[in-house]
């Protein structure tokens, strides 16, 4: 029998028997030996019977709430049951106050970020026969908003309202026109907390003098200065209005931003709105822009680029839609389908039935739009959009004028035109 020397650790020695490794080509491996070795070919063998044995679409059995056909998505619920998925099928919460008190005024401005690291909502707003702005946190928990305690902004009238979260800094951009003087100003908060006190908003910043006509901030991901604030200003009682846009940049506490140098961009006679809206496009990193030019009659989108403190150069206006009787126009980002997404209000048909066209931006800027869908079928006083992305769709609102009630749809982008 061969034997090896063994030397232990305390200096002995001895001849010790080596163990026997017993070799097995069976395909099945039916012996389940704990010592045996299986070769090459049983191996490979076994893996891809066991493989081949898997079904594709496994058999789940489950009992259903409401009828679901072939081939439908399906979802499980808290009970145990599953149900089917349907897009663009929503259940809404109960109502919530925004304001504390019923009797401050109607809301004559708006508008909202999400904060997903905390799940709150933070509402910007500002009501007909107060002298400020007012800044609201709401929690969310399913379909349930929680509306904390609200604060005064600026300490005085404020008009041209916006609001912006930024993911790396967590925190959020304000900005806004002085009533008194039409300057315009951005102020910042961190978005560490669920309701808002003075010792949290920061100082403000003036961007610009003159006035001020809309304002529009956008998240910009990975960029050194986090926001882009985009507006539009009138040089001089007399003369038109103009695009400009500066950078904006966190500071902690209650020091107020930094602003980068001003940057004029667009048409040089804007609408009378100045500007309404701007999206973020994450795959070309540039910021879009709607607007409506007086001088030729036309809708358009610019794309900007946010280059660190500074803005880069627009690439030139993109026409969604060329001749009187057009406005409110709107633009968001669809991150599912990589698509510009363009609104506007028709007032020449039927009193404002709401149109849409989507497009695919070029590396310069340049959009290739779709053919024009119409979204309301009927005039709408107003509306607004969002792209939800945890439910991959582009999500619309309108005010239908012949009731004032409010409606909800849904517009799916994937295809040549929504």
């Amino acid at each position: 029998t061969t034997k090896f020397l063994r030397t232990d650790g305390d200096g002995t020695c001895s001849w010790q028997v080596p163990p026997t490794l017993t070799l097995v080509d069976e395909d099945n491996m039916a012996s389940n030996s704990a010592t045996s070795v299986p070769s090459q070919q049983s191996t490979k063998a076994y893996v891809d019977t066991q493989i081949g044995g898997i079904s594709a679409a496994p058999t789940v059995t489950a009992v259903a709430t409401g009828t679901i056909a072939n081939g439908i998505g399906v979802q499980a619920n808290s009970d145990g049951t599953v149900s089917a998925i349907t897009k663009g099928a929503s259940s809404f919460g109960t109502a919530q106050n925004i304001t504390a008190d019923a009797a401050v005024g109607d809301i004559l401005e708006c508008v909202g970020c999400y904060n997903p690291t905390d799940k709150i909502w933070a509402i910007f707003y500002r009501v007909d026969n107060d002298s400020d702005a007012h800044l609201a946190l709401a929690t969310v928990d399913g379909t349930t908003l929680t509306v904390g305690g609200d604060t005064q902004v600026a300490g005085h009238l404020c008009y041209y309202l916006s609001i912006a979260y930024n993911l790396a800094t967590n925190s959020y951009a304000l900005a806004y026109r002085n009533g008194a003087n039409g300057y315009g100003f951005v102020r910042t908060l961190a978005g560490n907390g669920t309701t808002t006190n003075g010792n949290m908003i920061s100082n403000q910043r003036q961007v610009c003098t003159n006035n001020v006509y809309g304002t529009a901030l956008v998240s910009c991901p990975g960029n050194v200065f986090e926001w882009m604030l985009l507006y539009g200003r009138q040089p001089n009682s007399s003369g038109n209005k103009r695009g400009e846009a500066v950078m904006v940049n966190y500071n902690t506490g209650n020091s107020a931003p930094s602003v980068g140098s001003m940057t004029t961009w667009g048409p040089t006679n804007l609408g009378s709105r100045g500007v309404t809206s701007a999206t973020y496009n994450p795959d070309k990193d540039r910021v879009l822009v709607s607007v409506q030019n007086n001088g030729n009659n036309t809708l358009a989108v610019y794309s900007i680029a946010p280059n660190g403190a500074s803005v880069g150069s627009d690439g030139g206006p993109q026409v969604l839609y060329s001749g009187s009787g057009y406005s409110k126009e709107k633009v968001i980002y669809d991150t599912t389908n990589d698509k510009v997404v363009g609104f506007y209000w028709d007032e020449d048909s039927g009193g404002g039935i709401v149109k849409v066209k989507s497009g695919v931006e070029g590396s310069s800027g340049s959009i290739t739009w779709s053919s024009e869908v119409d979204v309301t079928g009927v005039a709408a006083d107003d509306y607004t959009a969002v792209f939800n992305e945890g439910a991959e769709e582009v999500q619309f609102f309108y005010e239908q004028g012949s009731n004032g009630y409010a409606y909800y749809r849904t517009i799916d982008c994937s295809g040549s035109a929504p």
